[in-house]
């Protein structure tokens, strides 16, 4: 009496079912892109006369209500110092609440760079250098209102007074609010230390923006020279689904 075939009975339906599955899946068509529309501009700054009136913008979503928007941009108001601004909007922009400028230390720090992001609880992160004295600080603001109010802030990066510490320019921040991420809730800050050397580095916070890393590298330092042959700048931090960090960067060669 031979024994029953298995293998081959067991085999044979496994076979079918992978070429049955490749087969649908070539012949699925993509599907066709979705139409994109954009409704009328509203104007959320008032043209001055200076050289700068307003640039640098940045908006963010909250992950709570994606309604609720909030920008900021910086420029100069009434011929004053550089200023940094922002406006929320609870009704997907159709309507801005007027908002108002980071909080300062000093009525006659200059204000420029500003990025906003969202954590998933719809805490609001704005980020800014503000220039006083000749002291350079990479601040943070936060709002717990959607936007409405930045009431303090913490600082992420100090120069110092004193020559021979970190020259922060152009931060940019982002928070992970990825649901499968070990990391979730942490705030990424990058920026370009333009001190001695050009190099991007950053900091991070895991209190909800109160307290702030060390700066680390992620980047080479490629040392000045005249007339200036390569440099690294404008960082761009983007969080995976996994929590996995992708920061982009321009470095350039002339």
């Amino acid at each position: 009496m031979s024994k029953p075939r298995l293998a081959s009975a067991t085999k044979t339906p496994v076979l079918a079912l992978i070429i049955a599955w490749g087969m649908a899946l070539a012949a699925a068509p993509p599907p066709p892109p979705r139409p994109v529309s954009f409704g009328i501009d509203t104007q959320l700054s008032v043209a001055s006369s200076g050289i700068h009136d307003f640039v640098e913008p940045t908006i963010a979503v909250s992950p709570v209500d994606p309604r609720n928007f909030v920008a900021g941009f910086f420029g100069e108001a009434n011929g004053a110092v550089n200023t940094c601004f922002f406006r929320s909007s609870r009704d997907g922009g159709a309507t801005w609440a007027p908002g108002g400028t980071a909080p300062f230390l000093t009525p006659n720090d200059f204000c420029a760079a500003p990025a906003m992001a969202a954590d998933a609880a719809g805490t609001f992160y704005y980020s800014y250098i503000d220039l006083t004295f000749g002291e350079v600080q990479v601040r943070v603001a936060r709002s717990v209102d959607g936007g409405l109010t930045f009431p303090d802030f913490s600082v992420a990066v100090d120069s110092g007074t004193t020559p021979g510490g970190p020259s922060p320019d152009k931060p940019w921040i982002v928070v992970d609010t990825q649901a499968r991420s070990a990391y979730r809730g942490t705030i990424y800050l990058t920026y370009t230390d333009a001190a001695e050397n050009t190099q991007d580095m950053v900091v991070i916070s895991r209190d909800r923006g109160r307290t702030w890393s060390a700066p680390a590298p992620i980047s080479e330092a490629v040392p000045f020279t005249q007339p200036i042959v390569e440099i690294v700048e404008g960082t761009l931090p983007v969080v995976a689904p996994d929590g996995k960090v992708f920061v982009f960067y321009i470095h350039a060669h002339q």
